[in-house]
């Protein structure tokens, strides 16, 4: 970061922040994950508030927030980036400012997660991204199962299966799996503690929209 090609370039000096946060993330440095998404948050700020790169970077800040379990400057830096979701051009990118937004108001137990849930799946382009698109099927799902909305939960577990079936990891497939269980426990198909609802699963290094 202190390299003269860096520090001469906004651009450059926020993608390194984010990555830097991101690897951190991945690694469990829960802390140094937040202090490199602040810093990228900070250097982008002469950007445009809805330049691709500052985007990214307050994206990276609140899932540093959120998996640190900070709900309150999570839920404030969501509320921040909903302000200028419909000035966002590039659709990919509105759609993960909606699905990170609602997987925050989701753990806030706040109303507008479904809104936003919704939002994303129409913003999201599965063409693009199968992978992408079939983690956020899951996500939504989730939220669904807690609301008790099963019919729609088994629709987007459906989608789920068949997108991560093809493209998704082992973790992405066992992660339906624990949601469909979830949902079969919400449905009175199983009682917890049972043999059936014993899974083995590696959810190291996700995000809490994972």
């Amino acid at each position: 970061l202190d390299a003269p090609l860096t520090t001469d370039s906004v651009l450059l000096h926020t993608g390194v922040s984010v990555a830097l946060s991101e690897v951190a993330r991945r690694c469990g440095r829960l802390t140094d994950s937040m202090r490199w998404a602040e810093h990228a948050v900070a250097g982008a700020v002469t950007l445009e508030p809805t330049a691709p790169e500052r985007i990214m970077a307050t994206l990276v800040l609140l899932s540093a927030y959120a998996d640190s379990g900070a709900w309150e400057p999570a839920s404030m830096v969501a509320a921040e980036l909903l302000e200028i979701i419909d000035d966002i051009e590039e659709n990919h990118l509105a759609g993960l400012a909606c699905w990170a937004a609602g997987a925050v108001y989701f753990f806030a137990d706040q109303a507008e997660a479904a809104s936003l849930f919704d939002r994303a799946l129409s913003l999201l382009d599965p063409a693009a991204n199968l992978r992408l698109w079939g983690r956020l099927c899951r996500s939504a799902a989730a939220h669904q199962v807690a609301t008790g909305n099963l019919t729609a939960a088994e629709s987007l577990l459906d989608r789920a299966t068949g997108a991560l079936n093809l493209v998704g990891t082992p973790a992405d497939r066992a992660l339906v799996a624990e949601v469909r269980l979830a949902a079969r426990l919400r449905a009175g198909e199983l009682a917890y503690g049972s043999g059936e609802a014993d899974l083995d699963l590696e959810l190291s290094g996700l995000s809490t929209q994972d």
